[in-house]
């Protein structure tokens, strides 16, 4: 899909990142071919007339609202919610995403010849460009694309090839699976596949997870808050990590992340001050 002007002008694909400031007017999209992406909202979306007066808002009380017309639950996003009686599951019929064709998974895991340390717009990036850093011998790797030093979130892509030691969520996080099958303790035996959606709410705590065959499993996350490792329920933290160990595996390998905000902030806010 193309932006057509203003900072985030130019051309995306299968594997682009991207990420978009609150608080600024943009001219919208155009889909030059028919185009699937996640995409996670911070906030309500207000759409324009031509006087950049409002013509209409979205905000999650649409989202829910859609939701429950079509029959579908939510995923719950409090620890207090997640331990309820599972929701009426969906019964009406399902599209499979594009991503679960094989075909189109490859696309966004292409091996890239060259790796990039600068971006050629600030705004987003083709993933496959990005270095994996592999920060010990876990077997776990990552592609961190954006680090806020205002709120502590982390956007990142992970390849987790080897088990992660048990750990708490001392902020919520969510994961996208793209390649491979995750297993958890008390889980499915042949785990969770492409096109998985999963919310960890805050407090959440898995004592491992790893893959259960062997591909790679490659999953998106973003990460609101700092994850505490132990070595078992009662133990003492061995190790927390936070947005600063993001940022600073990032430096370390001079990987390039995304901006935060648009140059010249002021002069695009909804709500101008004449």
């Amino acid at each position: 899909m193309s932006y057509p002007d203003g900072p985030l002008q130019g051309s995306v694909g299968p594997g682009t990142w991207g990420y978009t400031p609150a608080n600024h007017k943009m001219n919208g999209t155009t889909a030059d071919e028919e185009t699937e992406y996640l995409a996670t909202f911070y906030g309500a979306i207000a759409f324009l007339n031509d006087d950049n007066s409002v013509k209409a808002m979205f905000t999650s009380v649409h989202v829910r609202a859609a939701a429950d017309e079509a029959g579908l639950p939510l995923v719950p996003v409090t620890l207090a919610e997640a331990l309820l009686p599972p929701p009426t599951p969906y019964t009406g019929q399902a599209d499979p995403l594009a991503i679960a064709n094989a075909e189109a998974c490859a696309l966004c895991a292409q091996a890239t010849a060259e790796v990039i340390t600068e971006l050629s717009n600030p705004h987003y990036v083709d993933t496959n460009a990005l270095p994996w850093i592999t920060p010990d011998d876990s077997g776990i790797s990552l592609k961190i694309m954006r680090v806020s030093t205002e709120t502590g979130s982390v956007s990142l892509i992970v390849r987790q090839n080897g088990q992660a030691a048990p750990h708490y969520h001392l902020g919520p996080a969510d994961f996208f699976i793209m390649n491979g099958r995750i297993g958890y303790r008390a889980g499915p035996k042949e785990g969770y596949g492409p096109g998985t959606y999963m919310y960890e709410p805050a407090g959440a705590r898995h004592e491992a997870t790893q893959r259960v065959n062997d591909e790679d499993l490659i999953y998106t996350a973003n990460v609101w808050g700092p994850i505490q490792f132990d070595s078992g329920p009662g133990t003492p933290p061995v190790m927390v990590l936070s947005w600063m160990q993001y940022l600073a595996m990032a430096q370390g390998f001079n990987s390039p992340l995304l901006a935060s905000s648009f140059a010249n902030d002021q002069s695009t806010l909804l709500a101008p001050s004449k």
